[in-house]
């Protein structure tokens, strides 16, 4: 049995993709109901049902973003409104379970945040999405300094052999200085192999990135990757690019349907004109003979 697990932190996901992900994490495809979301420090924000919930959530995600843009700031760079976070199992477990455990890890390491985790049964193996804000309960940014930032991954290692076994936590420990052996000996020039890992592990990674969206700096224990645009956001902007030329079909064929119109138009009264003077060819002149009688008599 693999005794690997999985954690990943997002410290630096783009600011203005905080509704879009929250929105993705609790889509219904990847959970069982209602049950399999927790709501940290943000009950008030229960629906009467999932459509309810999952736009009650997207909104305010979205109010936050807003809230943050206009907030004054300190420092340089952009605003942060959210971490995400992964957490996965190394098998299928109940999810009032996985959510329990993703609670306890909230309570423990993000006492005041306020968070949103979905529970994930789409794979072969459950797993948790967490949306954090950035802002916490007593109006406080999260403190998360670069030792707090390198060590989430051993925080939930040591939850999970809470509960699975410490061998969970120590085989953690153990990849993770082989990796930054690995590290320290490819930046002095040395030949050195890569570690092995779980391919299951890597799998999970490779389509949880895809899925993600928008480009992000993310931590894979010490490791920063880049992200790839999902194949939902790709879906979505070709979709608004095949709107915009519909529409600017359509506006091009209305305006040439005007025109057409316009010269119909200008011909049909043109053809009423000569009709009339056809059926009637003295009629004008019999009009001039006459205002000139009425002038004779006037005079």
């Amino acid at each position: 049995m693999s005794t690997q697990i999985y954690c990943r932190f997002t410290a630096k996901p783009d600011p203005k993709t905080s509704a879009q992900n929250v929105k993705y994490i609790t889509r219904e495809q990847a959970l069982e109901s209602e049950k399999s979301l927790h709501l940290h420090n943000l009950e008030h924000l229960q629906g009467s049902n999932m459509r309810e919930l999952r736009t009650n959530l997207t909104a305010y995600a979205e109010t936050r973003l807003v809230e943050e843009k206009h907030k004054a700031r300190t420092g340089s760079g952009e605003t942060r409104t959210h971490y995400r976070l992964v957490v996965s199992f190394d098998r299928k477990e109940k999810t009032d379970k996985a959510q329990e455990l993703a609670a306890e890890f909230l309570r423990e390491n993000f006492a005041k945040a306020r968070a949103v985790a979905a529970v994930h049964q789409d794979t072969d193996h459950t797993h948790v999405h967490v949306w954090i804000d950035a802002r916490q309960t007593d109006g406080k940014k999260i403190d998360l300094d670069n030792k707090k930032f390198k060590s989430i991954d051993e925080k939930w290692s040591r939850i999970y052999a809470k509960e699975y076994g410490a061998e969970y936590e120590h085989q953690h420990t153990l990849k993770k200085l082989e990796t930054r052996e690995y590290k320290r000996a490819k930046a002095q020039g040395k030949q050195v192999a890569k570690p092995i890992r779980d391919e299951k592990r890597r799998d999970f990674k490779q389509r949880e990135y895809k899925n993600y969206g928008i480009e992000q700096r993310t931590v894979d224990g010490n490791k920063r990757v880049i992200t790839a645009e999902s194949k939902e956001v790709e879906r979505t902007k070709r979709t608004i690019d095949d709107a915009k030329q519909i529409i600017d079909t359509a506006q091009r064929t209305l305006g040439d349907t005007i025109q057409r119109i316009t010269e119909l138009h200008q011909s049909l009264a043109e053809l009423g004109r000569q009709h009339t003077h056809e059926l009637h060819p003295d009629k004008e002149l019999d009009r001039g003979r006459e205002r000139e009688r009425t002038l004779e008599i006037e005079r």
